[in-house]
């Protein structure tokens, strides 16, 4: 499970948090795979949806 202090992430957060490019985080936008939340030019990803990405399927 990934850890993370905030509820919302930049997207450069989100890079650093998975060790990704930031080209992987947009296909990952751009695939339905995440959400992003904008405020003003900004966008944030709810930490949240990182665990349910990467969680195990059982």
């Amino acid at each position: 499970m990934i850890e993370a202090q905030k509820e919302y992430l930049t997207i450069g957060e989100t890079r650093a948090t998975l060790g990704a490019s930031r080209s992987f985080i947009y296909k990952l936008i751009a695939n339905n795979k995440l959400t992003p939340y904008k405020v003003g030019r900004r966008s944030y990803i709810k930490a949240e949806q990182l665990n349910k990405l990467f969680k195990p399927k059982l």
